[in-house]
């Protein structure tokens, strides 16, 4: 898998930044917000890495930084990434922009949906509207930001 990155390093110079995800021998790879789509598709379409499948995506915020990961897997070339983007934190209830990867890989738009309304991220490029928020009660905010409060109007 090494050795596919370097191809990766050598299409996107400077832009790429390659380690482990934790301890784990899995491979991150960290990209800019404004890379991110151009990457992502690089590496759907790239024969030698296939990225066929997104497995997961999670989004947390912290030191005044929104990250969101994606957990790919290649069924064809038979291996597995992390690809990662950071934002700078919004102040309050303001939203936050994230360039949507529905259009590269569509099992996104359900993970995208549920950050949408649990985060307050605005997916660009993205014409689905989010349903999660009406199922969680009526409250201003988005619940899982460090800034939302938590008071009596929120009821389960």
């Amino acid at each position: 898998m090494r050795t596919l990155l370097k191809k990766l390093e050598t299409a996107f110079p400077s832009v790429v930044h390659v380690k482990n995800f934790g301890r784990s021998e899995q491979l991150l790879i960290e990209v800019g917000a404004d890379q991110l789509i151009e990457i992502a598709a690089w590496l759907r379409m790239e024969e030698s890495f296939r990225m066929d499948f997104l497995e997961n995506s999670s989004i947390y915020e912290m030191k005044g930084k929104f990250t969101i990961s994606y957990f790919l897997r290649s069924y064809s070339q038979d291996h597995q990434l992390v690809l990662r983007t950071s934002v700078v934190a919004p102040s309050g209830n303001e939203e936050i922009e994230f360039p949507s990867v529905t259009g590269i890989w569509p099992q996104a738009e359900a993970f995208e949906n549920e950050q949408a309304a649990l985060f307050g991220v605005r997916f660009t490029g993205k014409t689905a509207i989010s349903r999660v928020k009406r199922n969680l009660g009526p409250f201003e905010g988005f619940p899982l930001r460090k800034s939302f409060e938590w008071g009596e109007q929120v009821d389960f």
